[in-house]
């Protein structure tokens, strides 16, 4: 259906779909005696003024009185005058929560000098950004206040970003949102006032989805998390996860579009949950030491395609890092034994790292001397609007 998002004038007529924060309804989730009682009311749509177009007003402001009715294959129909306006794809009916918490995201990413917008398509056509933050890496925020529908759940959704080069993540304050997902997905509490939600003064923590990866050899002191029961411990190497307290909603979004937080599916982890964000220095530890499990998303785009995965002996390293790597897995955290197959992850794109002290506005860059912003480095003349600095010692 298109133009689902309608109003209807007259609020003596019950209906049950959800309004939406300009009083627009879903027209396709009317009950079938609703939807004929206004079909029949909406006749002569011009005159009867009854139905109005829900995009038209919240958009532009605009009265556009809309035609309904059942064509000859049963389907719904809400449609513009001929002549007056281009019809409108369908949309979910946003909640005032949803339109909140999107508009947050980008009033924290204009904070601390990131470009951010709303409603920001794919190149592909196949997602549309709830909020996109620009940093190091493009990151598509997206609030989830309904369940997921079947054709396109959590997972789903989180391949499709990727395949499109963002950085996905996803966040709820539904309880029962979140116990459901086995894919990564952050929680703040859900009983906030709606005034709280665009107030940046007043931090969201978040409550679940953000853990630390902890790697240990499960030995006396640590077979309390063995796998295998053992309280002794199996002398194997293991790795386990602990909540992150005192994140901030906020300081989420800024680190992952900074490329300081991402997030991992199906985790070789001795508990529940396998899926969350985590920390860089996370991230890396556990990919070193497990050498790579398939179920990894990476930042860098898409999970690789089964074909093109490669099995076999690491390549494509520097002397340097070889030697690091050899060094850790001398340290007994070598989790390669707990994976049967262990393919690699797609090869990261090149990503430009700005040079410590010097601005990298611009291009070619500014390259005067500089300070570091949540932006990056910064001169005095591209100091970014209301953005915090960190410190330098």
């Amino acid at each position: 259906m298109l133009n689902n998002q309608i109003i209807v004038t007259d609020r003596s007529l019950f209906l049950a779909a959800q309004r939406g924060i300009h009083r627009e309804l879903d027209a396709e989730k009317l009950l079938d005696r609703e939807w004929d009682q206004l079909c029949a009311l909406n006749i002569n749509s011009p005159k009867a003024k009854l139905v109005q177009c829900g995009f038209c007003w919240a958009d532009h402001g605009e009265l556009q009185w809309m035609q309904t009715f059942t064509n000859h294959r049963g389907n719904r129909v809400v449609r513009h005058q001929p002549g007056e306006s281009q019809d409108h794809p369908y949309q979910s009916v946003e909640t005032p929560r949803h339109k909140g918490y999107k508009r947050r995201a980008c009033l924290v990413g204009d904070r601390d000098g990131l470009k951010s917008r709303n409603e920001v398509p794919a190149a592909d056509g196949k997602t549309i950004a709830d909020a996109l933050l620009e940093g190091v890496v493009p990151l598509d925020y997206e609030h989830q206040h309904s369940d997921f529908s079947r054709d396109k759940g959590l997972t789903r959704r989180i391949e499709l970003i990727a395949g499109a080069g963002r950085v996905p993540m996803f966040h709820t304050d539904q309880e029962a949102i979140f116990k459901k997902q086995t894919a990564p997905i952050l929680r703040t509490d859900g009983d906030v006032p709606l005034e709280w939600i665009e107030d940046l003064n007043r931090p969201l923590i978040i409550t679940g989805g953000l853990r630390e990866i902890i790697v240990f050899t499960c030995d006396v002191r640590n077979g309390v998390y063995c796998p295998k029961g053992k309280i002794s411990g199996c002398g194997k190497p293991h790795a386990r996860t602990e909540p992150l307290r005192g994140i901030t909603l906020d300081q989420a979004l800024i680190h992952g579009a900074l490329d300081e937080f991402r997030y991992v599916m199906n985790a070789k982890v001795t508990a529940l949950p396998k899926s969350f964000w985590t920390t860089r220095e996370c991230y890396e530890r556990y990919i070193s030491a497990l050498d790579g499990d398939g179920k990894l998303a990476p930042l860098e785009g898409a999970p690789a395609s089964q074909p093109a995965t490669r099995n076999g002996a690491r390549r494509g390293h520097s002397g340097r890092k070889e030697a690091e790597l050899a060094a850790m897995h001398a340290l007994a955290i070598d989790l390669s034994t707990l994976a049967a197959a262990t393919p690699k992850r797609p090869v990261a794109p090149t990503i430009r790292r700005p040079k410590p002290g010097v601005c990298d506005t611009g291009n070619p860059t500014c390259g005067k001397a500089a300070r570091f912003y949540a932006a990056g480095w910064r001169c005095d003349n591209h100091v970014p609007t209301n953005c915090w600095r960190t410190p330098q010692t």
